[in-house]
């Protein structure tokens, strides 16, 4: 397994069912590791594993659940601790329960507990914290990997395997390997979005919010958007972000400014009496990308890839660790066939990653901020996913049904059934009535909690 971040760890417990031994391979000591770590630079903004994705974390990790319960994270179960306000529509949050719940911690945290998991497994291994130097292969088979060991003294090595897992995130150098081979290196999707996101973690009073998440997208008129998420022991990661390079000054002050003009008063009123901890962060991510192993017809025996390494995604909307999970879970059953065919993992995993593109690059594509625009039938979805938007802001059902979507839990298909168009193009007729109002002089028609 090369690279022990959250993507590898996934991998790494999946295959430990079926494999007798699993060695894991990564620059940073992964024994006394904890917290953010140097090697994920991202680490400290603000990460949510999707809804959709516990049960099968829960699978892939029984008992990781109470873990995350036992270590303070936050477990939302009532769409009223949400305030959603999704590409300019401001939805109506049914109070209503939903399953399954959400976890929300920190990145630090999530990682540790699941790498305590996993290192705890039997047929898991870590090797001495190591560079990646090259893949080793003949015969139309990888055989194993070079290593720079880290510590003084050290000379290369090679680490024998059956199976090599590139796990490394998009610094991969599997393209370049594959075409020094003689091997196609994968096309390429991409779509530029250049975000820049600064982000500032902060301990608020349990009760100075009642919201456990709070998501203000970019807009057809505005380039900025936010998040702030309640995590582990009244924690809370804030976020900040904007399109084409917009990105609020890299302090506390820049990030508060940044919210004024997105979220309520007293969201800005509860984060300006926070206590900052640690140092405001910035991260500049380019372009969504995916790498279509799935689409060679060579690949050596012996070589998967997986997580960011084959796709990532604009983290603002918070689907990689999802996409991750999945892909582990493919890769779990691929290995319990036999692991006959690297293309034929490829390509299963590539099931996963394309619904999350779909959902991640269809909403980049309909900003103007972003180049690029959807064409042919995706351009219709986006349309018709504009018209489910505008009546979530006045059908709560609608509302309800979208959050399980964009939470991974449901597919996007089931928006398009009669019933639900239905009710879509009512909301947009009883939206556009409501918007028709003239205003009551002197009354706001503002809400807030």
């Amino acid at each position: 397994m090369l690279g022990g971040s959250i993507a590898g760890l996934f991998a790494a417990a999946a295959l430990a069912r079926h494999l007798p031994r699993v060695l894991i391979v990564d620059r940073d000591d992964l024994v006394t590791a904890a917290g953010p770590r140097r090697g994920v630079p991202q680490a400290r903004h603000p990460h949510s594993l999707s809804t959709g994705a516990t049960a099968d974390l829960e699978e892939l990790l029984p008992g990781i659940l109470d873990d995350l319960r036992s270590a303070g994270a936050t477990v939302s179960t009532n769409l009223a601790r949400y305030h959603f306000e999704i590409n300019g529509h401001p939805f109506v949050v049914p109070e209503v329960e939903f399953t399954p719940h959400s976890y929300q911690a920190r990145r630090g945290l999530l990682e540790d507990l699941v790498r305590a998991r996993v290192l705890g497994l039997p047929q898991v291994e870590v090797v001495d914290p190591s560079d990646i130097v090259d893949l080793v292969g003949t015969d139309g088979r990888v055989h194993g990997v070079v290593v720079a060991p880290r510590r003084p003294g050290s000379s290369l090595r090679t680490v024998a395997a059956d199976l090599v897992v590139d796990a490394t995130g998009r610094g991969s150098r599997t393209p370049t390997w594959l075409a020094a081979n003689g091997y196609a290196a994968p096309e390429v999707d991409e779509v530029k979005v250049d975000i820049v996101y600064t982000s500032q973690d902060v301990s608020m009073p349990r009760d100075a919010l009642a919201e456990n998440l709070v998501l203000v997208s970019a807009s057809p008129t505005r380039p900025t958007g936010c998040a702030l998420i309640r995590a582990e022991h009244d924690t809370w990661s804030v976020m900040v972000y904007g399109y084409g390079g917009r990105a609020p000054e890299q302090s506390f002050a820049g990030v508060l400014d940044g919210l004024r003009s997105l979220v309520p008063e007293h969201v800005v009123g509860a984060v300006a009496a926070a206590t900052p901890l640690a140092e405001t962060q910035r991260f500049r991510y380019p372009a969504s990308r995916w790498h279509r192993y799935d689409r060679l017809r060579r690949m050596p025996q012996g070589l998967v890839v997986l997580g960011d390494a084959v796709a990532g995604f604009n983290p603002i909307y918070g689907q990689g660790m999802t996409s991750a999970l999945r892909q582990a879970l493919v890769l779990g059953d691929w290995a319990r066939a036999g692991a006959a065919d690297p293309r034929r993992f490829q390509r299963k995993a590539a099931k996963p990653i394309g619904d999350i593109w779909q959902l991640a690059t269809g909403a980049d594509l309909a900003s103007p901020f972003v180049d690029g625009e959807a064409a042919g039938p995706a351009a219709l979805v986006g349309r018709y996913i504009g018209a489910v938007q505008t009546a979530a802001e006045v059908d709560p059902e609608v509302a309800r049904r979208f959050s399980r979507v964009i939470g991974l839990t449901d597919p996007a298909a089931g928006l398009l059934s009669p019933t639900m168009m239905l009710r879509v193009a009512r909301g947009v007729r009883e939206q556009r009535r409501r918007s028709a109002v003239p205003a009551v002089p002197g009354r706001s028609s503002a809400v807030s909690r």
